[in-house]
């Protein structure tokens, strides 16, 4: 719908004894906010010079970057490059992650923070730290201007009081803050403190703020309109919709209220388009045009009625966007638990030196993957010597209780429990608790902390208890014996951690074993013993994603002198012997939905008279601990040895979204004694076809796998994330 008024307009024009002035108001709207693009590219092809601009939520983001320079065709560049999804979910990319918490990453379909030892529900689903981040970046030239009403053109924005339910007019402080308040979806995005004052969406009390603008000088006021209706009870089918209807039932009636001083409203039709709809922006854009077009003559008019008075003498000077600058001094604001020196080694940032807004970003991003921060955002600010740099962190005061479920058919049903707490005890550290409840339980537990003495440099206690039902296998398939094992491992580590990607680690292990039979043949015996390990490991990582990886590497290897200096080894050979073991993940693209991929897993050790939970297994669709390897054809760790080697080698592809087929094909043996691993009489060959699924609560798969052991067709399932 649009409503125009040409002749009143033009008839006030005639009567004004200077140029009139233009008012330009952006409505709310989530998605339906990038029709504002169109609208404006109308406006610059009617020759309209817009005074004032006035916005609320999306329209005070469009609003904010036309007030500073950006024209719309830059805008609109701007809004179709943008990755939505990631960008609304907070979603930090994998190689941005500390290569702490990538151990951890995927194993979970859900959080909630705990305060005060309580679980509670989140203030927002989302920090809205990747939206601040973008909106500081776009606004890099106006960060040292304090007056919205000095920008190119005067510019302001509505957000809410959450105390106190009134509107709120932001026409001065720092515009990426303003402009992510205005936007703060209760329940969707955490609110923003500006003043001591938590606000949140504008929308919620004054979507369409034409008066906010008329206030400002305007004596004509163009308003664009692309607010969500309200919804009838038989459409209220779904969440989405629910939640719409939630924050504009309250804005409905100022909504119709500051229509009427709108002199030109556009109201373009948006019907089958919501809030959330960011991935339809090319069309949402278009129909913002096609419907502003429609008052392409009116426009015309009112801009041809205005050349009788003398040119603008404060015409707006397009700003000069910035993409790198001299980083004279760094500056950090809010840390209180977590250590400067952790900050700055994860940073990376060299001061003196010219930094790019990508490499800002880039360093931005890793230290928010250590996950010790809510919120990290920044300002540039001239300085003698060049451009002072201010991060303000916002520390992340909740500690996490964590879950998630899996069913996997070797190990069967199992839902996995976890509690998180950051700076337990001393500044930089991670305390981890995890439960694995089924027919396999495991406990796992893990302290880190960042030490003092040298960024990336900390101390780390692990814990972990496993118990497992353990089938050993004839040759000829057949189910040989039954184990219940259980083993409890503790290890003292230190631990340097170069990069997001490489971690380097040595220290001790204490490991106790257990082994009883359920069902085995005569002779067969089970035991206990503890065990003294000394190790040295290195963790490289620079996969992209969690599952389904389409790029990047991941690489363990690991170097264990195992003693039996505690004196309790039940081991034909009471000598020290040692393990190597080295697994490898790799995903090359070829195309944007085809990956080629690549695994190696092999270990050996020194002896072949070790207790048996120290050998090597095959089998499996996936790998499981350290010294279980996956193989293609063979059942769960069906094939042991003191030595083992597979090499895997694959093709996957995503024939629809986030739907993939994956086939791989792998070779390996196991043995007793190294040179035996390349007898070719002893080889294994198998082959699998994976189709997967990932869903909102993890993959969803099924594995068919043919081997040379065996006659029949071999199946896996496996649901939910893998842990």
């Amino acid at each position: 719908m649009v409503i125009g008024c040409a002749e009143k307009i033009l008839a006030a024009g005639e009567s004004f004894p200077r140029r009139p002035k233009i008012g330009l108001v952006l409505s709310g709207g989530g998605a339906r906010g990038l029709a504002h693009i169109g609208v404006l590219k109308v406006l610059e092809e009617a020759g309209i010079e817009v005074d004032y601009i006035a916005g609320t939520s999306m329209g005070g983001i469009i609003g904010g970057l036309y007030a500073i320079g950006y024209d719309a065709a830059r805008i609109e560049e701007i809004a179709l490059g943008q990755d939505w999804n990631e960008l609304l979910t907070d979603k930090i990319p994998r190689t941005s992650m500390s290569i702490i918490e990538k151990k951890e990453e995927g194993r979970y379909v859900g959080a909630l923070p705990i305060r005060k030892g309580k679980i509670e529900l989140p203030g927002g689903l989302v920090a809205g730290q990747k939206i601040s981040i973008l909106l500081s970046r776009l606004t890099l030239q106006v960060h040292h201007a304090d007056d919205f009403r000095a920008f190119p053109i005067p510019f302001l924005c509505i957000a809410t009081d959450l105390e106190t339910g009134g509107a709120v007019v932001l026409d001065k402080g720092f515009l990426p803050d303003a402009l992510r308040a205005s936007m703060s979806i209760p329940s969707v995005f955490t609110p923003v403190q500006i003043d001591g004052r938590l606000l949140v969406d504008g929308g919620l009390v004054r979507n369409l703020p034409a008066s906010d603008v008329r206030k400002m000088g305007a004596d004509i006021v163009i308003g664009v309109d692309v607010g969500t209706p309200l919804y009838s009870k038989k459409e209220l089918g779904s969440l989405v919709k629910v939640l719409e209807q939630s924050v504009n039932f309250r804005g409905a009636a100022s909504t119709e209220e500051q229509q009427k001083l709108c002199d030109i409203l556009i109201k373009p039709d948006l019907t089958g388009y919501s809030s959330t709809s960011f991935n339809s922006g090319d069309s949402l854009i278009t129909k913002g045009e096609r419907y502003a077009r429609r008052m392409l003559p009116e426009l015309q008019a009112l801009a041809d009625s205005l050349k009788k008075y003398p040119e603008k003498t404060d015409s707006p000077k397009p700003l000069k966007p910035v993409s790198s600058f001299y980083l004279a001094e760094l500056e950090i604001e809010g840390l209180q638990k977590v250590s400067r020196r952790l900050l700055l080694g994860n940073l990376q940032l060299k001061v003196p030196s010219v930094v790019t807004a990508d490499e800002l970003e880039q360093a931005i991003d890793r230290a928010y993957g250590t996950h010790f921060f809510e919120r990290i955002t920044y300002r540039v600010e001239p300085s003698p010597q060049g451009t002072r740099l201010v991060l303000r962190v916002i520390e992340q005061t909740a500690n996490q209780f964590r879950f998630g479920f899996n069913y996997d058919s070797n190990l069967k049903a199992a839902i996995l429990l976890n509690t998180t707490f950051r700076n337990l005890l001393a500044q930089g550290s991670k305390l981890s608790l995890s439960t694995r409840l089924s027919d396999n339980p495991v406990i796992e537990g893990s302290y880190f902390v960042h030490t003092a003495w040298k960024p990336g440099v900390g101390l780390r206690v692990e814990m972990l208890y496993n118990a497992l039902d353990v089938l050993t296998y004839r040759e000829s398939g057949g189910v040989e014996a039954n184990f219940d094992y259980s083993s409890f491992e503790t290890s003292l580590l230190l631990e340097t951690i170069f990069s997001n990607s490489v971690a380097l680690g040595a220290g001790a292990r204490y490991h106790y074993s257990s082994l009883d039979i359920v069902i085995a043949p005569e002779g067969w015996e089970g035991g206990q013993y503890s065990l003294l390990s000394f190790l040295a490991y290195l963790r490289f990582d620079t996969l992209n994603r969690a599952v389904y990886q389409t790029r990047g590497v991941s690489l363990y290897a690991e170097a264990i002198l195992v003693t039996d200096l505690l004196g309790s080894a039940e081991v034909r050979s009471h000598e020290a012997f040692q393990k190597y073991t080295l697994t490898c993940d790799g995903a090359v693209p070829v195309s944007r939905r085809v990956s080629i991929l690549g695994s190696f897993y092999g270990g050996f050790s020194t002896t072949d008279q070790m207790p048996s939970d120290h050998f090597y297994f095959l089998g499996g669709a996936y790998p499981y601990l350290n010294r279980a390897f996956p193989f293609m054809g063979l059942k769960f760790m069906e094939r042991l040895g003191s030595c083992a080697l597979v090499l895997q080698t694959g093709v996957q592809v995503e024939f629809r979204k986030n739907q993939f087929l994956i086939l791989r094909g792998n070779t390996g043996e196991t043995a007793l004694d190294f040179n035996d691993l390349f007898d070719r009489q002893g080889i294994l060959t198998g082959l699998g076809l994976t189709y997967g699924w990932l869903s909102p609560v993890g993959p969803m798969e099924y594995t068919v796998m043919w081997g040379s052991e065996h006659k029949d067709l071999l199946s896996h399932v496996n649901i939910g994330y893998r842990f």
